[in-house]
C-alpha cells in the first residue's frame, strides 16, 4: 500500500515538473554555440585541407578561437556571465582530458606485445580520438545544458522597465562646417 501511495506521490510531482511547463518558462538559445562550433569546425577543416602549414596556420587558430570564445560570448550576451566562464573551463578542460584519457586507453590496448610504432600510432590515435570527444562532448553540453534563457518573458519586462528611466546617449550631427557633438537624454 505505501508503495503505491509513494508511486502515485511520484507521478503526481512528475506531471507537474513537465517539459511542457519548463518551455514556457525557458527559450533555448543553443543553435547559436551550435552555428558558432560548426564554424569554428569548418575553419580547421578548411586549414587542415590546406596544402602547405604556412596557408593552414590562420584557419586552425581562427577555429580554436571561435570554438573557445565563440559560445562564451554568446552567453555574456545573453546576460549569463557565470555560465560564460563556466564554458570556457569546460572548452579549455575537456579536450585536453579526454585526449589523456584516449591516450591512456590507446595505449593499454595496444599492450606490450606490439612493435614500437603500432604503440605509437595507437597512442596518437587514442589522444585525437579523445579530443575530437571532448571537443563535441563540450559543444554538447552548451549547446543542451548551458544555452537557456531563464524565464525570458520577465527578463524582457525588466529590461523595458530599465529602460523606462532617464537616459543620456552621445549625439553627432553634420553641419556646413563639419559636424556638432553632444549629449542628448530624456528624463
Amino acid at each position: 500500500m505505501r508503495l503505491r501511495v509513494a508511486a502515485a506521490a511520484l507521478a503526481v510531482a512528475a506531471t507537474s515538473i513537465a517539459p511542457e511547463a519548463r518551455a514556457a518558462e525557458t527559450e533555448w538559445y543553443g543553435w547559436q554555440t551550435i552555428a558558432l562550433d560548426a564554424s569554428a569546425l569548418a575553419l580547421v577543416a578548411i586549414g587542415a585541407g590546406a596544402d602547405n602549414a604556412e596557408r593552414a596556420f590562420p584557419f586552425g587558430v581562427a577555429g580554436y578561437g571561435t570554438y573557445l570564445l565563440g559560445a562564451p560570448i554568446v552567453h555574456v550576451v545573453h546576460d549569463h556571465v557565470g555560465r560564460a566562464f563556466g564554458d570556457l573551463g569546460i572548452r579549455l578542460l575537456a579536450p585536453p582530458l579526454t585526449a589523456i584519457a584516449g591516450l591512456a586507453i590507446a595505449s593499454a590496448a595496444a599492450g606490450g606485445d606490439s612493435g614500437t610504432d603500432e604503440r605509437v600510432d595507437a597512442a596518437l590515435t587514442g589522444t585525437l580520438v579523445g579530443a575530437v570527444v571532448g571537443v563535441l562532448g563540450a559543444s554538447a553540453l552548451d549547446a543542451g545544458v548551458l544555452a537557456w534563457e531563464d524565464e525570458p518573458a520577465a527578463k524582457a519586462e525588466k529590461k523595458t522597465a530599465a529602460r523606462t528611466g532617464p537616459t543620456i546617449a552621445p549625439s553627432v550631427a553634420p553641419t556646413r562646417s563639419g559636424f556638432a557633438a553632444g549629449l542628448t537624454g530624456t528624463f
